[in-house]
């Protein structure tokens, strides 16, 4: 996620003509359909067909809501304000980034859970998949139509389609957080059925009709989902007990961290760093300043919670 957003702010525009670059550009493309997978990947695995521990609606709602929040505060329109630019500043205050997207359908999938857990435990697990599998394929095949919905107010075009330039609206971003819960659930399933499902979802991406290969085709949602499915695999055969202690860190901060990385790209921007004029080698050395600064940040973070935290038991 940080190559991605420190390559697409100073990577020289001339480099982008370069047969690389496409491939880049490409395995960048999945890093949002990773983010919101691997969010709905770890309530899945929480779940275990219908195994899990019960759900506070109240605690995870008031989280998520904060998530939603910080996603809005990330685009606060500061400047159109000022300029009682009142229209533009709505159309840009209400747009659908990755948090809100993922806030939404977190929550979303939390009611699909709670309900299901208000059952005898024989229909639990069934329920769940069916009602989640339904949610996820009418989100998937939906999107089509509900790009081109021009009704309604602004702010609810915004959460559902590109029609007010949101980059992640829920139709069909939202689809990666259910698709994720669902493989969540299938992972302590063998491997070779998880194996299958992975080719089925990629065979059907490579083969299902599209007349129109867009960000909301159900051929472009499946191809990536594909692809998301296969580094999940071979995540789970490159790590195959416990992942190394950086790689949780990063799970366990991955708010702070994604909040901090983007906060200090706009800061190095603001102050003068030239945008879409670097060599990739000043690309990377920046990339690395950005991680570093951001992992220091979130390890900054950590130690002060469990400091406060020791300090409210004492």
């Amino acid at each position: 996620m940080m190559e991605t957003h420190v390559a697409h702010t100073f990577l020289d525009t001339d480099l982008r003509a370069a047969p690389w670059f496409e491939w880049l550009d490409y395995a960048n493309g999945l890093v949002a359909p990773s983010f919101l997978f691997i969010a709905g990947f770890t309530q899945g695995g929480r779940w275990q067909g219908g195994q899990g521990k019960p759900l506070s609606l109240e605690g995870r709602a008031r989280r998520l809501a904060g998530i939603a929040l910080l996603g809005y505060g990330l685009h606060f329109p500061f400047s159109q304000l000022w300029n009682a630019e009142w229209s533009e500043a709505l159309r840009l205050g209400t747009q659908i980034d990755v948090l809100q997207c993922l806030a939404v359908s977190l929550f979303v999938l939390l009611l699909v859970t709670l309900g299901a857990q208000r059952l005898a435990p024989p229909w639990r697990g069934e329920v769940w998949w069916r009602v989640l599998g339904a949610l996820a394929l009418a989100v998937i095949l939906a999107a089509p139509s509900v790009a081109e919905w021009e009704g309604g107010s602004l702010p609810v075009r915004a959460l559902i389609n590109h029609s007010t330039g949101s980059l992640f609206p829920l139709f069909s971003w939202s689809a990666f957080v259910f698709c994720g819960a669902l493989c969540g659930e299938m992972a302590s399933r063998p491997i070779l059925v998880r194996i299958g499902a992975t080719a089925a979802v990629m065979a059907l991406g490579q083969i299902l009709p599209s007349l129109t290969f867009s960000a909301v085709s159900p051929q472009f949602f499946l191809e990536r989902l594909g692809w998301v499915m296969m580094l999940a695999l071979f995540c789970e055969w490159l790590v195959p007990d416990q992942a190394s202690s950086w790689v949780s860190f990063a799970g366990r901060e991955s708010l702070i961290m994604y909040v901090g990385h983007l906060t200090l790209i706009f800061l190095l921007a603001t102050i003068g760093l030239p945008e879409r004029e670097l060599s990739w080698p000043a690309t990377l050395g920046w990339m690395g300043v950005v991680m570093a600064v951001t992992f220091g940040l979130a390890f900054a973070k950590s130690r002060w919670g469990a400091w406060a935290e020791g300090l409210v038991s004492a």
